[in-house]
């Protein structure tokens, strides 16, 4: 089966969003957000099924309940790999 898992370290969110922005040119909207799952040591993980190769995303933070920041993944234009970023 074909997938992509996506992972970012941020310890001090309270939740993580992945946005995709689709295949080709980035699009000013997500076509689809999806909340990550909070693993061991603030990592957060998010598993796809299909072929995201190509397809631009980043990530939303959250704390304190409110947006924090948005982060750009470490391949901004996803591969068929594992794609992560690290924040402290």
């Amino acid at each position: 089966d074909i997938g992509d898992e996506f992972q970012i370290v941020v310890s001090f969110a309270e939740r993580v969003e992945l946005c995709l922005y689709g295949h080709g040119e980035r699009e000013a909207k997500a076509s689809c957000i999806l909340d990550m799952e909070k693993g061991e040591r603030g990592v957060w993980n998010q598993y796809l099924e299909g072929d995201y190769h190509g397809c631009y995303y980043d990530y939303q933070i959250w704390t304190d309940g409110e947006f924090c920041r948005t982060a750009k993944g470490t391949y901004f234009r996803s591969g068929p790999t594992s794609h992560g970023v690290r924040l402290n």
